[in-house]
């Protein structure tokens, strides 16, 4: 009820046509055009959206498939970066597990409520090569 999601959509320059908005945005005192916010930002939703049927790897492949540049990227590229964020957060043990769905017993309960966080995470860093230590909490509050 705060507009924390609002401030974010219009920071991120997402579903504006909803809104009426003016100003400008601000990265080290210089004008950020909604390009490079894209770009150097991620927006991990409240609720997770995946394909229960998938595994956690090929859901993350599907991802990559989706958002990386096929002619910037090979699949050796992109193979590699995945496997480096399937290791930084901690999803090894679930990366050939199908994520489920925790509301289905027909497809089954899947990964964990945390590995699915985690999850939604590594969707949004798979383009940004950030170099994160999944021991460290990434929180921002607004």
């Amino acid at each position: 009820g705060s507009g924390k999601t609002t401030l974010l959509n219009t920071l991120t320059g997402r579903n504006l046509s909803h809104y009426n908005h003016e100003g400008v945005v601000l990265i080290n005192r210089q004008r950020a055009q909604i390009d490079t916010i894209k770009s150097i930002s991620g927006y991990v939703q409240q609720g997770d959206l995946f394909v229960p049927m998938l595994t956690v790897k090929e859901y993350l492949i599907f991802m990559s498939l989706v958002r990386m540049d096929r002619k910037k990227f090979t699949d050796h590229d992109r193979n590699r970066r995945i496997d480096e964020i399937i290791t930084e957060l901690e999803l090894t043990n679930c990366s050939d597990s199908r994520i489920g769905n925790r509301y289905d017993d027909i497809i089954g309960t899947g990964i964990s409520t945390g590995e699915c966080r985690r999850l939604s995470f590594a969707a949004e860093i798979v383009i940004n090569p950030l170099k994160i230590d999944a021991h460290q909490s990434i929180i921002v509050i607004l």
